[in-house]
């Protein structure tokens, strides 16, 4: 028992206690993501106390080893309610785990039934030394290691250059500048590797703000490109023209929901002139590329249930 960190012990000690339990790690349960099976490992300690489990809207899969998908159906069999976000993660639960359809539920992201959050104010603006009326275009990046590429830093080099190459081609055609936007600190090293090679234009938030204003930037851009998953959701409900750069199921997955499948790229080896094209597009034509956005988000949010109602219902 002294092996055991104070923190985990407070958690079993929960878990132990506990009537319901819902699990809400995201898109952890996939095995790029090395904590995936002590996420499987919480879920099962949980069934075996005898709580309640529920699954949030999450991802779940891709897990490639026989012996990894034998232990996630093993513990997500105990499961009373497991909610997948997008259908990639349905169909992996349902016909590779071969769990009952009747305990899974296609429902929508979490964030997307977030209130809308307002544009970024002259003096948030006048942090990022940007002038009140000057438009600019939002970026999000991400430290990503590439775990499947055969060469990793090979296809990390080929990310931040071909985003570089964009982000250029951008600058030249519509004379506006960039922001990286700050969603999460682990990505700053290769934002300050992009803003180092683009000095002139880019500009890297590198202050820790509340999620709220990292919205507010991404809401007051005249166009979006996301690497971040969450990020691209925030353009999304801020009806900004985006491009989403998918490093994993969930990011293609949910932009195919929407209907938004001509709007997202792999990041490994995205057609940056095809990007360009499609965002100078948007920036020409804002009031085009915002309708496209608003009428995908509220089809989706018709289409898919929301948790909230699902729990009550299970309750």
């Amino acid at each position: 028992g002294l092996l055991i960190r104070v923190e985990h012990r407070r958690a079993i000690d929960a878990l132990g206690i506990a009537d319901v339990v819902v699990s809400c790690p995201g898109g952890f349960l996939e095995d790029s993501n090395p904590s995936y099976y002590a996420n499987l490992i919480q879920i099962w300690a949980a069934s075996k106390f005898g709580a309640t489990v529920v699954l949030a809207p999450q991802s779940v899969g891709p897990i490639r080893s026989r012996r990894g998908r034998w232990f996630a159906a093993k513990v997500l069999a105990k499961a009373s309610l497991i909610c997948v976000r997008e259908s990639e993660s349905y169909h992996f639960v349902v016909e590779t785990l071969a769990l009952p359809a009747a305990r899974v539920a296609r429902t929508g992201d979490l964030a997307f039934w977030h209130a809308a959050t307002p544009a970024a104010t002259a003096s948030m603006k006048a942090e990022l030394g940007i002038d009140p009326d000057e438009p600019y275009i939002a970026v999000s990046v991400i430290e990503w290691a590439f775990p499947l590429a055969a060469d990793q830093a090979q296809a990390k080099e080929r990310y931040v250059r071909s985003l570089c190459e964009l982000l250029n081609i951008l600058h030249d055609t519509l004379g506006v500048r960039i922001v990286i936007v700050n969603q999460v600190a682990a990505d700053l090293p290769v934002g300050r590797e992009i803003a180092e090679r683009c000095r002139e234009f880019v500009i890297l938030d590198q202050k820790d703000r509340p999620v709220a204003d990292v919205r507010s930037i991404i809401a007051g851009s005249s166009v979006f490109l996301g690497s971040r998953f969450h990020s691209c959701i925030f353009g999304l409900l801020a009806g900004r023209p985006l491009v989403a750069l998918s490093y994993l199921p969930k990011t293609s997955g949910i932009m195919t929901d929407l209907g938004l499948s001509a709007r997202v790229y792999d990041i490994d080896g995205f057609n940056v002139d095809e990007i360009a094209r499609t965002m100078i597009a948007d920036y020409r034509a804002p009031s085009r590329g915002q309708a496209e956005i608003d009428r995908a988000v509220e089809r989706y949010r018709r289409l898919y249930p929301r948790f909230a109602d699902l729990l009550r219902e299970a309750a």
